[in-house]
Formats: C-alpha cells, structure tokens, sequence
C-alpha cells in the first residue's frame, strides 16, 4: 500500500465510523422496539435512514434560513427603510 492510498483510507475512517455508528443505533432502537411491543413495527434499515436524513434535513433548513435572512439583511431588502415608493 502506497503513502497515497493510506492518506485514502484515513478519509473514510471517520464517515464509516459514523455509518457504523448509526447502524447500531439503529439495531438497538428496534430491539427496544422489539422488547417493548412484541414486534418490530419499522425495521432498522428505515430507522437508520430517519436517523442519518432527519438530523441533516433539520439543519440544512435552519441554516438555509439564517443564510437567506442575512444575504437579504446585507441587500437591505429585508427592512422597508431602503425601498423606494
């Protein structure tokens, strides 16, 4: 292995560690599931992707927002002081 692909393989130790780390949340969540109401009504798979989707829609839409308010905030077309009549 080569200096190069070992530089590679250090970059994706962090995204599978999360991918990982998310699956088993995911495991464990349906064997709660599984203990507490006598089957598994949502199957780890579709919790995984809840937990890797909803987290990141959330924050994409909250700093979208921010994003939005000040680029108008700096163009002044938030505030009725600078537009003209």
């Amino acid at each position: 292995m080569t200096m190069q692909q070992g530089r590679q393989h250090a970059r994706i130790l962090p995204g599978l560690a999360l991918c990982v780390l998310v699956a088993g949340a995911a495991y464990v969540m349906q064997r709660v599931e599984l203990a507490t109401s006598g089957r598994a009504w949502i199957e780890a798979l579709v919790i995984a992707l809840l937990l890797a989707f909803v987290p990141y829609l959330i924050i994409r839409g909250l700093v979208f927002r921010v994003a939005r308010s000040r680029i108008r905030g700096q163009r002044g077309e938030g505030t009725n002081i600078n537009r003209q009549q």
